[in-house]
């Protein structure tokens, strides 16, 4: 009986919890065609909010729809523009499904033109024979863009005027969504010559509800014959914070814990996955995410870890000499980049708990 959790990034979970509304809203925008504003879409959230399985499901979504679905990260060599091209010119890589529909699809692959160095399409030539081609098959092209904070500047300019030609100029069955850390809305989406990504629908992804939580870390273990003594449920479901990649590093460190998760996954099992799971979470996560970090983001930071729960930003001003708008502006800046959030007004919380204890054990 393996593990069924899968702590890695962008690999698929067991289960995808709590995502079931942007999922239909995706859904919706394939069926209603470009006019639908979600045809043209930016996700953003923090590290370990699930962005890349989020894109992974809307690109499962969208090739059992018959869909050609181009999946590329803005940090891979060659460039946004190059590989998107690259993709959408390469018949090996549309769907199965087009080669079983005989009409015309020899005569499709015949029309292409060759994709080589010496003898490069345009994005947007590729992409209106693509879509034309899609159109007679009555399905789409699907364009998927993960890490788009990485995007370089002149790249990203000649990719968002091929999709906006196409999309919103042309009308033709093409989608984009993108996917980026919340520091985006001061790069590629702040740019002022890159306006298409600025009239992108935005969606922000934050952390699940307890209730999916509980329910993303119940089922895969029932689907796998085990089960889990309520009590560790409840202190797991605590410990997540509602972060998926957090989810998926308690339930894989407390199954391997368990000498057989079929007698009961205990509470014992699930403390002891609990510190190999902060652990991963500190390195993986929370060490990266510090080493961005001014000094000022960190003084601001080590007075939150004073605190055993929410910090109220007029003891944090207090706490660093500071004025309360000096504060606020640190706040903002944090909560942009994903490691802290707003709980009520006045107040703020660690995005993930364990930079807390990593705070204090680590940085006295």
């Amino acid at each position: 009986m393996g593990n069924p959790f899968a702590p890695g990034f962008g690999t698929q979970p067991p289960l995808l919890a709590g995502r079931d509304g942007i999922l239909r809203r995706i859904a919706s925008a394939m069926i209603a065609g470009p006019r639908h504003p979600d045809s043209t879409l930016v996700i953003t959230g923090a590290r370990g909010t699930g962005k890349t399985v989020l894109l992974n499901a809307v690109e499962a979504d969208g090739r059992s729809r018959g869909w050609a679905a181009i999946a590329v990260s803005a940090s891979e060599e060659g460039g946004l523009t190059y590989n998107v091209t690259a993709a959408a010119s390469d018949p090996n890589r549309w769907p199965q499904r087009w080669k079983q529909q005989a009409v015309g699809f020899e005569a499709d692959v015949a029309a292409r033109l060759p994709f080589r160095n010496g003898d490069r399409r345009t994005l947007r030539a590729s992409l209106t024979d693509l879509s034309a081609i899609a159109a007679r098959r009555e399905a789409g092209v699907l364009i998927t863009v993960d890490e788009l904070q990485a995007a370089d500047a002149v790249d990203a300019q000649m990719f968002a005027n091929a999709i906006q030609h196409v999309v919103r100029r042309e009308q033709r069955p093409v989608m984009f969504i993108g996917a980026g850390l919340p520091e985006v809305e001061d790069t590629v989406l702040a740019d002022d010559g890159i306006t298409f990504f600025q009239r992108c629908r935005r969606v922000a992804i934050g952390p699940i509800s307890n209730e999916d939580v509980r329910t993303a870390l119940e089922q895969p273990v029932i689907d796998a014959a085990g089960w889990i003594e309520p009590a560790a449920l409840d202190t797991a479901v605590a410990a997540a914070s509602g972060y998926p990649f957090m989810v998926q590093l308690i339930g894989f460190h407390a199954w391997e814990h368990s000498p057989d998760p079929r007698s009961g996954i205990t509470t014992a099992a699930v403390a002891k996955g609990l510190l190999d799971a902060n652990d991963e979470m500190v390195n993986l996560v929370i060490k990266p995410v510090w080493k961005r970090l001014s000094e000022a983001d960190r003084a601001f930071l080590m007075a939150m870890a004073q605190d055993s729960g929410d910090s109220s930003i007029s003891n944090i001003a207090a706490r660093l000499r500071k004025s309360s708008s000096h504060v606020g502006v640190y706040r903002s800046r944090l909560i942009r980049a994903g490691v802290i959030r707003c709980t009520r007004r006045g107040h703020v919380r660690f995005t993930h708990e364990s930079m807390r204890q990593w705070l204090i054990n680590d940085h006295r």
